[in-house]
């Protein structure tokens, strides 16, 4: 029998693969925020293509996608450097400053990558709080925050700011 979110209830199968998906992720990347990340992203697009296509196997199809989402999410990791609040006090010397990182920033970026790294590292918070806040998906927060996280990188290299 082909299962579709209507016969099998999209629901169903989130409480059923939810947690083993985001398991399975964190024992291959050892990040439980982008594990958990990645396992929202995998039912997203499980979501997106029920309508477009039958799919017999819901679980086998999620675990399908999530594992192509960690091949790119590595591929990612390992292109890009990671940004950190430590890279950040080491440029910024920001212990030592009581200026908040907004201040601290390089004047490249755009109000939209302020917020996003301001949101992201110093208040701390996931993709899933950000994304509301900026009125934009989960999927789109990620990626903006790669951009911004590049371009900062970008930024210090070349004007050496601080």
């Amino acid at each position: 029998m082909i299962s579709t979110p209507q016969v099998e209830g999209f629901d169903e199968v989130y409480k059923r693969n939810y947690t083993r998906l985001s398991q399975y992720a964190f024992h291959i990347i050892h990040d439980k925020g982008d594990a958990e990340d990645l396992a929202n992203e995998a039912f997203l697009v499980y979501y997106q293509h029920t309508n477009e296509m039958d799919i017999e196997n819901p679980d086998a199809y999620l675990f399908k996608i999530l594992r192509n989402l960690i091949g790119n999410y590595i591929k990612r990791r390992d292109l890009h450097p990671t940004l950190s609040l430590d890279i950040l006090e080491e440029t910024a010397d920001i212990q030592s400053s009581p200026e908040p990182l907004e201040h601290l920033l390089p004047q490249g970026l755009s109000p939209d990558e302020r917020d996003i790294l301001i949101l992201k590292l110093e208040k701390e918070l996931t993709y899933a709080e950000i994304a509301p806040i900026l009125g934009i998906s989960e999927v789109s927060c990620r990626s903006r925050f790669f951009r911004a996280k590049a371009h900062f990188l970008l930024l210090t290299k070349q004007n050496k700011f601080f």
